[in-house]
This record gives structure tokens, C-alpha cells and sequence, in this order.
């Protein structure tokens, strides 16, 4: 894996993953900066959405779960005086008629194998979660 990070103006820099694929940078207006772009902390946060997104995805379609719906949200904690987040939550909603008990297992198994999840509580950042289910 590789990433290269080049400034554009300012704050705003445009990161590039190597292969193809790039995402612009920029820190919000109350700190000088230009606001075109998420901040690297704001991506992280977007990571850990995007990866538990993904990994619920194929743990739910290798058990064999249909759903119509899936969104994943997560709510970071970072306190005005700390630099880094303390904790966060995920709240996974589904539209599926699979029982709860077993999308719950799901859950369970995708944070036990989600690379970003993994590297949030290696870093000491505990995640909490909370599926939502809605039938069919």
C-alpha cells in the first residue's frame, strides 16, 4: 500500500493511493483552512465506516444473508481539549428478514476481522456498535 499527499493551496492537499484513486484534504475554516475537503482525522472516520460497510457485506453474503438495505454510521468522540478520538460508535441499520440474533452474530464477526476496527482498538479506541434491523 502506498500513499503520496501533495499540496494543492493552503491546507488542501490532494492524497493519492497509488492506483488510480485520490480524495483532497483540506482543514475547516476555524482553522485557517479552505474547507473543500474532509481532514485526514475525518477520513479515518470514514474509513472505519466504509470498512465495517464492507466487511458486514461479505460476512452477510458468505452466511448467506440477503438485505436490500445497508448504511453504516459512526459517531466519533473527540473532545474539544483532546487531539485524537477516545471512542467511537457504530450503528449498523439493515433491511433484512434474516433473524436479529444471527445479523448480531454477523456483527460481531465483522468487527472481530475489519482491518480499520482492528487499528482503532490497537490504538486504544473502543468502538461501540448497535444494529438497527428492519424486515422486508
Amino acid at each position: 500500500m502506498i500513499a503520496k499527499a501533495e499540496l494543492i493551496d493552503g491546507y488542501k492537499f490532494k492524497i493519492d493511493n497509488g492506483r488510480g484513486h485520490e480524495v483532497i484534504i483540506d482543514l475547516p475554516e476555524s482553522l485557517k483552512g479552505a474547507n473543500q475537503g474532509p481532514t485526514a482525522l475525518d477520513l479515518m472516520v470514514m474509513s472505519l465506516a466504509g470498512c465495517i460497510s464492507a466487511v458486514f457485506a461479505i460476512v452477510a453474503t458468505n452466511s448467506g444473508i440477503q438485505y436490500i438495505k445497508l448504511e453504516v454510521e459512526v459517531n466519533a468522540d473527540k473532545p474539544k481539549n483532546e487531539k485524537i478520538i477516545i471512542s467511537a460508535k457504530a450503528k449498523v441499520n439493515i433491511k433484512s428478514d434474516a433473524p436479529k440474533e444471527k445479523l448480531e452474530r454477523i456483527l460481531k464477526k465483522t468487527m472481530d476481522i475489519c482491518p480499520v476496527s482492528l487499528i482503532f482498538e490497537k490504538a486504544g479506541i473502543k468502538i461501540g456498535t448497535e444494529l438497527i434491523t428492519e424486515g422486508l
